[in-house]
């Protein structure tokens, strides 16, 4: 007989599979190693894998490219996706984990807009109707997912202790560093979003390092793990992956991406 965590996680899995399917936003896949320009007629990026590394701090640098090879950048000024609604928020935090964080007015529009954006969704409208049925999505759903993605809380690490450093949004589509004792030397937190991941490697700001497939080495930030093979089409299982990259001298750290869905169940 299945235990209740068992059945709570086989739910919780044919959710995230029918929200999945239903991501009209969810970008298409190209041959490995095409740039933009080469890419097919309802292809819209390609990436690079090149070679396994493993999870540590002295790991070697296995990819000499960048990850991506080519995004079709058109995707994310679609007024119908929740791309561009999505970007406007990425700057609207402090990577240092030490350093409080506060919202201006025009933030806190920002992340309304967001909110009502995807709400709108099929994902997020199936999302809902899960929440309901299990009965603790409240009347005012926007306010009540503002309040889990969004609402500022304090941390370890931050002084004084009534500061606020960080929100579950901030952690899982953005990315936080907490830095060691020595310069150059941290753990990325989070950062769980290819685009976040896409627009900072374009900028050079992210240094793709190669595929983790040793789940028995133990490293920092270690997330999920799939084996990372490239199938022609990608698959719920195989968009979620183990990456290897320094960033913003955090080095090393291990991330899982959701590879070209949109914002909604990365």
């Amino acid at each position: 007989m299945a235990t209740r965590s068992v059945v709570g996680d086989l739910e919780m899995s044919d959710l995230f599979c029918h929200m999945y399917r239903h991501d009209n936003n969810r970008l298409l896949p190209g041959k490995m190693n095409t740039t933009a320009e080469n890419l097919g007629i309802g292809e819209h990026y390609s990436i690079n894998l090149q070679a396994a590394t493993f999870p540590a701090w002295d790991s070697p640098d296995k990819a000499p490219k960048p990850l991506f090879t080519g995004v079709r950048e058109e995707v994310f000024t679609r007024v119908s996706s929740t791309f561009p609604a999505f970007i406007k928020l990425l700057n609207n935090y402090q990577s240092d984990k030490k350093l409080a964080e506060e919202y201006t007015p025009e933030e806190v529009n920002e992340t309304e807009d967001f909110i009502k954006t995807i709400v709108k969704t099929v994902p997020m409208k199936l999302a809902h109707q899960y929440l309901q049925w299990k009965g603790v999505a409240r009347d005012d759903f926007e306010k009540q997912l503002f309040e889990i993605w969004f609402q500022l809380y304090h941390t370890n690490g931050v002084w004084p202790r009534d500061e606020v450093n960080t929100c579950a949004f901030e952690h899982v589509f953005v990315g936080e560093c907490k830095r060691g004792y020595e310069p150059g030397c941290g753990i990325v937190k989070g950062f769980h979003n290819w685009v976040k991941f896409y627009l900072e490697e374009r900028e050079g700001k992210v240094d793709y390092h190669g595929y983790v497939t040793d789940r028995t080495v133990s490293g920092p930030c270690m997330c999920f793990y799939i084996e990372a093979n490239q199938p022609s089409h990608l698959s719920l299982s195989d968009s979620l992956r183990e990456f290897d990259c320094p960033w913003k001298s955090c080095l090393n750290s291990i991330d899982a991406l959701g590879l070209a869905v949109s914002l909604l169940i990365n």
